[in-house]
């Protein structure tokens, strides 16, 4: 995924579809009891809309989420809580730094390599994942990985284009 991002049509495309979802407006619902719904702005909301954490805006945080999904197939955020179980941070993980791994009664631990030593893990509670096409419900498929041979062909011709007009455009 990171060397197909210098080909540039694969950039074009991730760079497109991300910044088209990260500028586009959020607008959370909560259900009321008549079965409707209306636009609930609580905690969540302010953190979404605005700064989900310390470092990146709102922006910038889905245009990250949105291109580990379009080059990995997955998004993983953890979901920092306080002592009173409050939400206060949601932290992008790095996709290529995740493993899944199914426990005998179904859950799903996530285990992090913070590039401490030992990875961390954290339970399916801590953390959101978000993942595209699936064939087992655990892990998305990396578009970028189904398509390595188009990407490979896309090198290719880049690199012969190159070679031929640094010829003069006179072949060999």
């Amino acid at each position: 995924p990171h060397s197909a991002l210098s080909n540039t049509p694969v950039w074009a495309a991730v760079n497109l579809i991300s910044g088209t979802i990260g500028s586009m407006p959020l607008i959370l619902y909560k259900e009321i009891p008549d079965g409707g719904k209306e636009r609930d702005r609580n905690r969540l909301y302010d953190m979404l809309r605005w700064q989900p954490n310390n470092f990146p805006t709102a922006v910038e945080f889905f245009e990250m989420g949105q291109g580990h999904l379009c080059l990995r197939g997955n998004a993983f955020f953890h979901l920092q809580t306080n002592r009173a179980d409050e939400l206060i941070a949601i932290v992008p993980l790095h996709p290529d730094r995740m493993k899944l791994k199914l426990l005998s009664d179904g859950v799903i631990e996530y285990h992090y390599d913070e590039n401490k030593g030992r990875p961390r893990a954290f339970s399916s509670e801590e953390i959101l994942h978000v993942k595209g096409l699936s064939s087992d419900g655990l892990i998305g498929y990396s578009p970028i990985t189904i398509g390595a041979g188009a990407v490979a062909m896309a090198f290719a011709s880049e690199k012969y284009g190159s070679r031929f007009f640094a010829n003069s455009a006179t072949p060999s």
